[in-house]
């Protein structure tokens, strides 16, 4: 009778432990701690949410899309003169990977893995000054210098080996961190820069350049891990 109960006991704690862990045909939502990341064309890796899929046991497929946009306006008036300052910044991103459970320790999991990460990325800025105060200015009202730049409209492709670990609260739930680093191919990409101005009431002409980016090649390390957390259901 005691061989049974022990037995069972014994049983109760194996099962316990396998069902610590997803696996076949879960799926989970990877977010990170300070808010929602996964990939990103950037060494940081973070800025978007990430999508996972048991394929077995110790295969995970990965799946995420980043949507990154930001923008910033100033305004002031100094010596007569309003100044103007706008800046904006986006990025598109989509990624897929998969990862490979190396060892499952009591609530601990390690994993490897990679993930593929084409993107595009840009922005634009102006930036002007205009006499409202001719007496201040010592300048006609209106007279104006205004300059605007599309920046370089760049499609990357960036690789991420990574190495990372978790530690399931549950089976449902788990906190975690990732290690990477981030080699990353940009191609060439081509932006315009436009200046125009008014001088005592006379319009000047308007001086138009090219803003160009060359093709680059670069490797960086995230320096610190991403800290993420991860809900995974069926």
């Amino acid at each position: 009778m005691k061989k049974i109960l022990l037995f069972a006991c014994l049983s109760m704690i194996s099962m316990s432990a396998f069902a610590q862990f997803p696996d076949a045909g879960s799926k989970g939502i990877t977010f990170g701690i300070s808010g929602t990341s996964g990939l990103n064309l950037n060494v940081s890796h973070e800025g978007s949410l990430m999508y996972k899929y048991y394929i077995n046991d110790g295969f995970i497929m990965r799946y995420s899309a980043l949507i990154s946009y930001s923008g910033t306006s100033t305004s002031s008036t100094s010596a007569g003169r309003e100044n103007e300052n706008d800046n904006t910044s986006y990025s598109f991103g989509l990624g897929i990977g998969c990862e490979k459970i190396i060892a499952k320790v009591d609530k601990f999991q390690m994993y490897g893995g990679v993930d593929l990460v084409p993107g595009i990325s840009g922005g634009s800025s102006l930036s002007s000054n205009t006499v409202v105060d001719h007496t201040k200015a010592g300048g006609i009202d209106g007279d104006f210098t205004k300059t605007v730049t599309k920046r370089p409209q760049v499609f990357s492709i960036g690789i991420y080996p990574l190495l990372g670990f978790e530690y399931f609260f549950t089976k449902n739930f788990s906190v975690g961190a990732e290690f990477s680093i981030n080699p990353t191919y940009s191609f060439p990409g081509n932006g315009t820069t436009v200046a125009t101005s008014q001088s005592n009431g006379i319009v000047q002409p308007e001086v138009d350049s090219n803003q160009g980016q060359k093709a680059q090649f670069t490797i960086a390390g995230t320096g610190t891990a991403l800290i993420t957390g991860s809900f995974y259901f069926k």
